[in-house]
């Protein structure tokens, strides 16, 4: 019978993650908005990633989460665009690195809150849709390299329904 030498270890620029090595070495971020209404109905720019062209890192993006908090049946269609044209990058948001510990290192990603983009980029890399207090949790492993953006969009039924998104990403 031959056996399968399996490594002992994960290679330090692996993507497989499964015993959290890139968050030991501080490689895996955080970023996201909190719940909020955005005010209208229309498909609405709500969050930027822009990975620079200078970054020399590549985002493997491993979760995306979709919310919206209302109690009554709505919904909300969430839009993912690559490459937008983005005219103002919106308020920044500061990824957290999920080593809590220690000194970790800062994020080379830029995330921003309410961007405007026109047009918004190649349409709908992935698209989400949930309903009355419901997330969805997009775990396909999508990356972005140097140069490249990810634009979301969110449509709410409902101009007062308070929609959330978080993402989660290793970056080397």
């Amino acid at each position: 019978m031959t056996q399968i030498s399996i490594p002992s270890h994960t290679p330090e620029k692996s993507i497989l993650d499964l015993n959290g090595r890139q968050i030991y070495l501080g490689n895996a971020f955080v970023s996201g908005f909190e719940a909020q209404p955005i005010g209208t109905t229309a498909e609405t720019p709500v969050f930027l990633v822009m990975n620079p062209s200078d970054s020399k890192k590549s985002v493997f993006s491993f979760f995306r989460r979709f919310e919206i908090l209302v109690t009554n049946n709505q919904f909300c269609t969430f839009s993912v665009y690559v490459n937008p044209l983005v005219i103002n990058p919106g308020t920044p948001m500061t990824p957290g690195n999920l080593r809590l510990s220690s000194t970790p290192s800062v994020s080379s990603i830029l995330t921003s809150f309410l961007p405007i983009a026109s047009p918004f980029g190649a349409p709908n890399l992935r698209r989400s849709v949930a309903t009355g207090s419901a997330s969805i949790e997009d775990n396909v492993l999508v990356i972005l390299d140097p140069g490249s953006s990810m634009l979301l969009t969110a449509k709410p039924s409902n101009t007062a329904a308070p929609i959330s998104f978080q993402m989660g990403w290793y970056e080397f």
